[in-house]
């Protein structure tokens, strides 16, 4: 008993100088400042649930219930007194301190390259924290104000975190808040003492940092509805034996495999739609109707012995005019399972009149035929091989291209068809013998004559020629019955699909095209449009050309993330980036795409809206809204299908993000999902002020819609109030310009004054109001995005008579130099005779990205590659020559070798890569790249 009644004291003991304090009736607990935090109510309700995996630290604990109170953040007191205890925390070399170092070692920081100071990890640890209870603040109300709901946050944040009361001794501390409690704790000198609240904090966020990542709507939705965090995962099941398939499916399956192959797709679309062109007609071998068995059905044909006794009751006139009108009714026997006992054989003519475009018909014929194979028969195929016969396996995709490898010089199949019908009558069963081949050898007379020796159950002629032209025929005693006719596609057959042409183009494009992480970094000109911060992970931005890159560092270029982006622009981007993934809208608005990506795998993936849109995109409980001039429209982000449609009133006007205003400005209305369907609420505390309001919006890390009125008052809802946050200057004849996507900068224009006054309203990280540019960009985006000068336009590219490697622009020339040991790109005189000179033209290609390639190629095959992102790709012809990429950036020679070494200026290079530094290894790579190039053009120009 005395164990426990230790662990009580300590586990719910406040320090001298922490940050809550219990209230003199011992009912509830709050701030140091006196606000409140929680109820004992909820506090017991929250420990109780969380009691079978054992107790999380109070203090972390009251901090996530804080957060979940209307109050949290409204006039930023808690920052404030969590920033001052944090400033405050003892000195590194304290033994307490190195404890708390190691434990936010186990948090997911934010990636950096350079190491932090003991005390900015503490501040860090804070901001993310913050971060995470702006989130909870920001969920609806029905996720977070209940008790349940209250509950299932705790379980999500705390459910991997180390218990500070073990499960054991859980469930008695969760009791034991009760009459009395503070007397127990009061009454012992074992309270912590002053002087280790700021420890005591530091160890609360360190358990909170890792949890608060995992508090999203749809998780706590989950959570309350089903006690589960997540959804469980498909059971693994045991792998059965493989079986043997059919030949029909197993052709069918080579069918499916061969669309996604880039050389026989075309072969494959034939080939499938032949199915329905080459099912042979089948024989009623026995009758249907058998006197043994039950009966299954009625039918109005039959014999008199089953009529039904019903109709027995009828009058004899009467049942001659049912019988005779077929109107009677019959009892219908069970049908016996039929299974036939066949065996399908195929001979093809591989010979020389089946060469070229006839051979990939015959070949489609043949896999549609194979995959028409019926239920329970067996199926052979043989290639004519003079006098003999060759196997061919169609039911593998191997099988399949081992055959069209192989060409025979037999003129026709005269000769192998003997063969063929000796095989065939050894079969037991039934035989269906088709023969395929070219329609000119049909009318040979040596394969007529070997045709009339076919002997088997039934006999089948197939025939494709050049112009695609199929039949098939079934061969008698009577003579020959044409039965099934079709034209192929030579169209079709030759067409590339997307794939097809990419991976073409891909392989004449430089090797650098085809590496799956793009291994430089690049600048490019900064759209404010299209460019949006992402908090600790950096910068995106979607360049002109098409490419979408990350920035993280002013020392560095962008990262390319992806080169086929779609035109368009930025309809709407999210304000979080959690553990490297964020979300974001993009496209025109006849085409958007939604785009999750996720940074750490390098990962983008898009899903197209089934919506054009007129007016905007908003996003709000997971849900995308799709924003037109009649209503709204919910998109689901998964599949981009369009769901239900909320009318608007013609009396609203969309004004940013979710929120609406009526013709009059006074009644704002807010749109929201609550988990069934779109609703638009009504914000009547902002349509009673004294003033107008110019715009209502959303921002991150404030709890409710902030307010700008034209006296210049910046306002925060609270329920059903306000709070007045900062009084600025007046703002009459003012609108709002443009907001970025996280809320934290509004620019705002006079759009009376012939001036046009344009002013940006900052939130973060202090709120001011100072006059801008519409060419400056947001301040944390132009601190980590700095710009770098390419040269990109060239008409031409030789060698120099000093053997550099040199290009010529209208006004200039630049040349690759070997300059003081090392290596430099470096303008010359514009009249620099060259050697070798050729013209740079566009390059005729169809792929995805739409930045430019001009092709300069000498008559040795040896290619450059002019690339207007800033880059210079040589490809020479000889295999064992590197390819090199060179970035068109004057001063050290900088690129990429597709042996995978990089050299030049840091600026351009990827973090995980050291570049080449010294003079000699500058030498050998220029000597083993440009050097060796420009040999191999001088020997064969």
């Amino acid at each position: 008993m005395q164990h426990r009644e230790l662990l009580i004291r300590e586990y719910y003991g406040a320090a001298d100088d922490g940050f809550w304090r219990w209230d003199k009736a011992g009912d509830a607990i709050g701030w140091s400042d006196g606000k409140l935090i929680a109820f004992n109510e909820e506090i017991t309700h929250c420990l109780q649930q969380l009691a079978p995996n054992g107790l999380p630290r109070l203090g972390a604990l009251l901090l996530l219930m804080a957060a979940t109170r209307k109050n949290w953040a409204v006039d930023g007191s808690e920052a404030g007194l969590l920033t001052g205890m944090i400033q405050s925390a003892p000195d590194p070399t304290d033994k307490a301190e190195d404890e708390v170092v190691n434990l936010l070692r186990r948090g997911k920081s934010a990636p950096s390259r350079s190491p932090f100071t003991p005390a900015q990890k503490r501040m860090t640890l804070l901001e993310r924290v913050l971060t995470g209870l702006h989130k909870v603040r920001a969920l609806d109300s029905k996720l977070r104000a209940s008790l349940e709901a209250k509950a299932a946050i705790a379980a999500l944040v705390f459910g991997d975190t180390q218990p500070a009361v073990e499960a054991k001794d859980a469930r008695f501390v969760a009791d034991a808040i009760r009459p009395g409690l503070l007397n127990l704790i009061s009454s012992t000198s074992d309270a912590v003492s002053s002087g280790y609240g700021p420890i005591l904090l530091l160890r609360d966020l360190a358990d909170l940092a890792s949890g608060l990542d995992r508090v999203t709507p749809e998780a706590v939705r989950l959570r309350m509805e089903t006690g589960l965090s997540e959804l469980p995962a498909p059971v693994p099941m045991e792998e059965e034996e493989e079986q043997q398939l059919a030949p029909s499916e197993s052709a069918r399956a080579v069918i499916q495999e061969l669309l996604d192959s880039p050389e026989h797709a075309g072969m494959a679309k034939l080939a499938k739609q032949l199915l329905a062109s080459t099912t042979l007609p089948r024989k009623l071998s026995e009758s249907q109707e058998h006197e043994m068995g039950g009966y299954s059905d009625i039918a109005n044909r039959g014999t008199p012995d089953r009529l039904l006794l019903s109709e027995l009751a009828q009058d004899g006139l009467t049942l001659a005019v049912r019988v005779a009108m077929n109107e009677a009714m019959y009892l219908h026997r069970e049908t016996p399972p039929s299974i036939p006992r066949l065996r399908r054989e195929l001979l093809i003519d591989s010979g020389v009149r089946a060469w070229g475009v006839q051979r990939v018909f015959a070949a489609s014929v043949a896999l549609a035929l194979a995959a028409n194979t019926p239920k329970g028969a067996t199926f052979g195929a043989w290639r004519g091989t003079g006098e003999n016969l060759s196997e061919v396996d169609l039911c593998t995709t191997q099988g399949l291209i081992g055959h069209l490898a192989a060409l025979e010089p037999d003129p026709h199949l005269g000769d192998a068809i003997p063969g063929f019908a000796a095989h065939i009558e050894k079969s037991e069963d039934p035989v269906e013998a088709i023969v395929l081949m070219p329609a000119d050898a049909l009318a040979d007379p040596a394969v007529k004559q070997s045709l009339r020796a076919l002997v088997a159950a039934r006999v089948y002629v197939a025939t494709v020629d050049r112009q695609g032209e199929f039949q098939l025929s079934e061969r008698g005693m009577r003579g020959e019955k044409v039965i099934r006719r079709a034209k192929l596609s030579l169209d079709q057959l030759m067409s590339d699909s997307s794939q097809v042409k990419d991976t073409q183009e891909l392989d004449r494009l430089p090797a650098i095209f085809r590496v799956e992480r793009f291994p430089l970094r690049l600048p490019a000109q900064l759209d404010n449009k299209s460019s949006w911060s992402i908090g600790n992970w950096g910068a995106l931005s979607v360049s002109s050309d098409g490419r979408l890159l990350r920035w993280t560092e002013p020392k560095k270029g962008g990262e390319q993330l992806n080169d086929r982006m779609p035109k368009g622009k930025l309809w709407w981007a999210s304000p979080d980036c959690i553990q490297g993934s964020t979300k974001f809208v993009f496209g025109s608005s006849q085409k958007l795409v939604f785009y999750d990506l996720d940074l750490p795998n390098r990962e983008l993936r898009g899903t197209p809206i089934q919506c054009p849109v007129a007016m905007g995109v908003t996003f709000h409980n997971g849900v995308l809204f799709c924003l037109q001039p009649f209503g709204v429209t919910e998109i689901n982000p998964i599949t981009g299908m369009a769901g239900r449609q909320l009318t608007t009133p013609s009396s609203l006007t969309w004004v940013g993000g979710r929120y609406f205003v009526d013709g009059k400005r006074q009644a704002w209305m807010a749109l929201s999902h609550d988990g069934h369907s779109a609703t638009l609420d009504p914000l009547p505390h902002f349509g009673t002020l004294r003033d107008e309001v110019i715009h209502v919006w959303d921002a991150v890390g404030f709890s409710g819609p902030l307010a700008l009125t034209i006296r210049g008052e910046l306002l925060t809802s609270q329920a059903d109030d306000y709070k007045l946050l900062q009084f600025m200057p007046r703002l009459a004849g003012f609108e709002v310009l443009s907001a970025i996507y996280d809320g934290t900068r509004l620019v705002l224009t006079n759009r009376n004054q012939m001036a046009h006054e344009t002013l940006l309203l900052t939130l973060t990280p202090e709120i001011n109001l100072r006059s801008w540019h519409s060419d400056e960009a947001d301040e944390r985006i132009a601190a980590i995005a700095r710009p770098a000068s390419l040269r990109k336009r060239f008409r031409s590219i030789g060698i120099t008579k000093n053997g550099s490697l040199a290009m010529r622009a209208t006004r200039s020339v630049v040349a690759f130099d070997r300059y003081r040991g090392g290596s430099t790109l470096r303008q010359h005189p514009r009249a620099t005779p060259f050697a070798a000179e050729r013209d740079f033209a566009e390059a005729d290609l169809q792929v995805g990205f739409r930045y430019r390639l001009q092709v300069a190629t000498w008559p040795s095959g040896d290619r450059a590659v002019l690339d207007s992102r800033g880059l210079l790709h040589l490809q020479p012809v000889d295999a064992e020559l590197p390819e090199v990429t060179l970035v068109l950036a004057e001063g050290e020679m900088t690129g990429w070798c597709n042996n995978g070494t990089t050299f030049g200026k840091e600026y351009f290079l990827p973090d995980d890569k050291t570049p080449t530094r010294s003079a000699s290894a500058q030498r050998k790579v220029y000597e083993d790249t440009i050097g060796r190039f420009v040999e191999a053009i001088r020997a064969n120009d």
